[in-house]
């Protein structure tokens, strides 16, 4: 079941990118969020819940670096959303820092012989608990990345509500829709990762003792894995996040073109400042200060010394 959601999540994700990325570049981000949640589900379910050498064998190690990519990509989506833009800093970029060093640290891994992996992956299959001491990483021991991943992305999800938490409190007339699936996927993400969290600590206090048995019947498994599917369920009940549907601010620049006329039509028959224009139309004032601007930007009118709007001659 968790094989067939993380499928489906990846599916899924991708139409969200197809749908969404030439009007919408944060798309990227969501994007790669959801697929690198169900590539860990994947990797849960291969070397946590039913391993086999060989999956195991592709799904142990090799993935960790993407891990700490979720969170950024988590926030970069959250906050780009609530502020409309697409753009990055340039102090956004040591977000993928710590992705860079567990890189760096795995990569000597990708490189041993294969059949070393599979000889392992059998071993570690037979003796789950010797997991946590098992070592791939040389600029520091393997289990601070099974420890940190949860909590890594736990951490991310908390500035995410922060974020729009501090943008509800200055602007309370948000994009309903939107507002309601970053709640939604954050929340998801939160509990999913608190649970995992807590499963993750489990299991690596129980040390050597870590059996088969234990892993598979921990309560944490079942509570996490019902989480997760609610990504592929959550996505169908919102649409206008899947196919691309535009926020209510396109919607006003779609208007845009009504507007401008208006606004040359009234500076034909006399110059207007925009508050002489905002009472002759049925526009807010937001409206025709960007219709405005984006008549001067195109030369259609000018400003005069007196703050008076006129048709370029």
């Amino acid at each position: 079941m968790i094989l067939f959601i993380a499928f489906l999540v990846i599916a899924l994700s991708l139409l969200l990118l197809y749908n969404n990325f030439s009007k919408n570049k944060n798309s990227v981000y969501i994007c790669g969020f959801l697929v690198i949640m169900a590539v860990n589900a994947m990797l849960h379910y291969f070397v946590i819940l039913y391993p086999t050498a060989f999956w195991f064998a592709i799904f142990f190690g090799h993935p960790i670096p993407l891990f700490y990519l979720a969170g950024p990509f988590l926030y970069f989506y959250t906050r780009n959303t609530l502020k409309n833009t697409v753009k990055l800093k340039k102090s956004d970029y040591l977000h993928f820092l710590p992705f860079a060093i567990s890189f760096i640290s795995i990569a000597p891994y990708y490189f041993y012989n294969f059949d070393t992996k599979l000889s392992t992956a059998q071993f570690l299959i037979d003796n789950p608990g010797h997991i946590r001491n098992y070592n791939i990483s040389w600029l520091y021991p393997s289990f601070v990345n099974g420890l940190m991943r949860p909590f890594f992305l736990l951490w991310y999800s908390i500035i995410c509500f922060r974020l729009w938490y501090k943008d509800y409190k200055k602007n309370k007339k948000q994009d309903a829709v939107f507002i309601k699936w970053i709640v939604v996927i954050n929340s998801i993400v939160f509990f999913c990762t608190l649970n995992y969290a807590t499963l993750t600590v489990r299991f690596y206090l129980n040390g050597a003792k870590a059996t088969q048995s234990l892993l598979n019947n921990a309560d944490f498994n079942y509570i996490t894995a019902a989480l997760f599917s609610l990504i592929p369920i959550v996505l169908l009940f919102f649409p206008e996040i899947l196919y691309g549907m535009p926020r209510s601010k396109k919607k006003n620049k779609t208007d845009t073109s009504t507007l401008s006329e208006k606004i040359i039509g009234l500076l034909k028959i006399q110059e207007m400042n925009s508050r002489d224009i905002q009472k002759l139309t049925k526009y807010p004032k937001d409206d025709v200060i960007f219709a405005l601007q984006n008549l001067m930007e195109n030369d259609t009118i000018i400003v005069k010394p007196n703050n008076l709007y006129s048709i370029k001659s």
